[in-house]
């Protein structure tokens, strides 16, 4: 049997006929009849028009809202990237953090063993009247400035305190080897000039590092 159907005065949906509301946007359907007065005519298209209007404010409504939700998503997304990518930093500094410890802690044992044991050497540093004494020990001695904004040298460095030196951190190196009788001074950080141009040293020789004289002692 073939349905009667109608559109919907307001949004155009194709409703069966004999229905009271429309599927599409709920608007109740009134069939008039054809002697209905015009009073009722004009209810009826002020009726149909308030509802267009307020069909048209839910659709701009619906619209503004997706595009703010496509929007949030778009941020939201961009977001989690950023989240991801700060975890990551975070576990990488996480693990040169601990990496760095554990370094520190070993170039702090080194240290201690190294200040246990005997001298074999000694530096003297001056700049101007002021001088300093400093041991020499087998192996690797390090030697440079305060870390800036520290009132401690590097762990695995020993800081000389002079007034207004220009050294800086990690300066030169002093390499000793007691056995043979080997004593070596290099630069690191910093510019070390030796008078001979040699670098290898005799007890009584001496160098430059930055502004401070040095002088090598060996008994």
């Amino acid at each position: 049997m073939l349905k009667m159907t109608m559109k919907c005065p307001v949004c155009g949906k194709e409703t069966t006929l004999g229905e009271t509301f429309c599927g599409g946007c709920g608007f109740e359907l009134h069939i008039l009849p054809k002697d209905v007065s015009q009073e009722v005519k004009d209810y009826e298209e002020r009726r149909i028009a308030e509802a267009r209007r307020r069909l048209e404010e839910f659709r701009e409504t619906s619209a503004r809202m997706k595009d703010q939700a496509e929007s949030l998503g778009r941020e939201l997304e961009g977001r989690s990237v950023e989240l991801a990518t700060a975890r990551e930093d975070l576990e990488k500094a996480e693990r040169a953090a601990v990496e760095l410890k554990a370094g520190l802690e070993e170039a702090r044992k080194s240290l201690g063993q190294r200040k246990a044991a005997r001298a074999v050497a000694f530096l003297r540093c001056s700049k101007g009247p002021e001088t300093k004494i400093y041991a020499l020990y087998d192996g690797e001695n390090r030697f440079g400035c305060r870390v800036r904004g520290s009132s401690a040298p590097s762990a695995d460095e020993t800081a000389i305190v002079l007034s207004g030196t220009s050294l800086v951190q990690n300066h030169f190196r002093i390499l000793v080897d007691a056995d043979r009788g080997y004593v070596r001074v290099e630069a690191a950080g910093g510019a070390v000039e030796t008078p001979s141009g040699h670098y290898n040293l005799q007890n009584g020789d001496r160098f430059t590092a930055g502004d401070v004289d040095c002088t090598v002692f060996i008994p």
